[in-house]
């Protein structure tokens, strides 16, 4: 990451982008638990605080449930939803009827759990131990939303239903082009974070969180990695002024 970091330092207009879950919150079988890592959040607010530095969170979660993690962040742009949501908003009724349906097929399935969002549903299961029951329920699940869903995302032991067409690349996209940022870095674990790493240009740093096939050039071992490369950043960005 060498060279990359070191332009990210001196970067006119910096942006840094993050995912939530498994980058800068461990991947916990309860979603609800997942608490974000102190040392990491400490980083962003840190480098939020920096001149021409612009610290955003692209998450699958819906954005009050960001806010609920995070705490006050005002200088940091919450954008969740995948990308779709980049205002507080109530669950649509279309997104409740999603989720209605989602919740029958975890009755059958014990220990699978629907997460309801704005502008979807997410499909929990990562408390089925049994490959073959684990994968009957996500099937079950896909089955179920066929006719309510507009796009099916298959994440680490959840399946992100969605009733728009937002994902965390457009979301990315959007801010580059708000923002112009001369280096971009965004930082993600799992599946639907690739359309981000797809949105980069060759100036950007792009970094997969663990292990899994990947178009980001760099990677981080895993979660426990994400806070010391912020701190590293904030440090150094900081000193650079």
């Amino acid at each position: 990451m060498g060279p990359v970091l070191d332009s990210a330092v001196v970067a006119a207009v910096l942006l840094v982008a993050c995912d939530y879950d498994g980058t800068l919150a461990p991947i916990v079988d309860d979603p609800a638990a997942a608490h974000p890592d102190a040392r990491a959040i400490d980083a962003l607010r840190t480098l939020s605080a920096l001149p021409d530095t612009v610290v955003a969170v692209i998450s699958g979660r819906a954005r009050a449930d960001l806010a609920g993690f995070l705490g006050e962040m005002p200088d940091v742009i919450f954008v969740g939803g995948h990308g779709g949501e980049w205002e507080d908003e109530e669950v649509t009724p279309e997104a409740d009827a999603l989720a209605s349906v989602l919740r029958e097929v975890a009755a059958g399935f014990p220990g699978s759990t629907v997460e309801a969002k704005p502008t979807g549903a997410a499909f929990h299961y990562r408390q089925l131990v049994d490959q073959d029951t684990a994968g009957g329920a996500a099937q079950a699940a896909i089955d179920a939303a066929a006719d309510q869903a507009t796009s099916v995302l298959h994440g680490k032991r959840v399946v992100e239903f969605s009733i728009s067409d937002a994902d965390k690349g457009a979301a990315l996209r959007r801010l580059r082009h708000e923002l112009s940022p001369d280096v971009t870095i965004f930082i993600g674990d799992d599946v639907t974070d690739e359309d981000a790493f797809s949105a980069l240009g060759p100036s950007d740093m792009a970094v997969k969180v663990g292990g899994g096939e990947t178009i980001a050039p760099w990677r981080l071992e895993g979660q426990f990695d994400v806070a010391p490369l912020l701190e590293e950043l904030s440090t150094r960005r900081g000193g650079a002024g």
